[in-house]
């Protein structure tokens, strides 16, 4: 039902407003005064009320807190959707639950790029985590513990002509600052 909602433009339009409505202290809308063609109109109402993101009484219709709920992480999707910055609150903090070798690999890549100021060869990263291996035999498990940082959104790979390049990106240096310099501070 999700998919049905989501893809029901005027679903959504109609959840959007109800919200907005109600904080401007606006806690219904008639249906007769919704935009659009009757029967989707219809459709759309059937399909929110169904799974209990509205309240229809009559020709009344309201929002409830499911759907408040839904509005809101729906505004927060659109907002990275749009690559937009949100505020965050200070006391939240994420953390990742990363192995000891994808610590390593990412402070490792932290530590090359403010030696040198620029993206890391991946064969440069290969040959410090691994310094008395072939790098040749080792690049293909560093290339997979990128990939799951990029996933993450700690690192990403970047191919520039023939060479790849791993960089740092935002969230990484945050993980760095946070969570794994509070673990090197404990050991030491």
């Amino acid at each position: 039902m999700l998919y049905d909602i989501l893809t029901n433009r005027l679903a959504v339009n109609i959840l959007k407003g109800l919200s907005d409505n109600e904080k401007k202290k606006v806690y219904s809308a008639n249906i007769n005064e919704l935009t659009g063609d009757r029967a989707q109109v219809e459709v759309a109402v059937v399909l929110l009320s169904s799974e209990g993101l509205v309240y229809k009484e009559e020709q009344l219709l309201s929002i409830s807190e499911k759907g408040k709920r839904f509005i809101e992480a729906f505004d927060g999707l659109v907002v990275v959707f749009r690559n937009e910055q949100t505020e965050t609150k200070e006391n939240v903090e994420i953390k990742y639950d990363l192995t000891e070798f994808e610590k390593k690999v990412l402070f490792t890549l932290f530590r090359i790029y403010q030696e040198t100021g620029e993206d890391v060869a991946l064969s440069t990263l290969t040959q410090e985590l691994f310094p008395y291996e072939n790098p040749e035999r080792r690049k293909l498990r560093i290339s997979k513990e990128l990939k799951k940082l990029e996933q993450l959104n700690l690192a990403r790979k970047v191919k520039k002509e023939r060479n790849v390049f791993a960089e740092i990106t935002d969230s990484g240096l945050k993980v760095i600052k946070r969570q794994i310099v509070k673990e090197v501070k404990k050991v030491l």
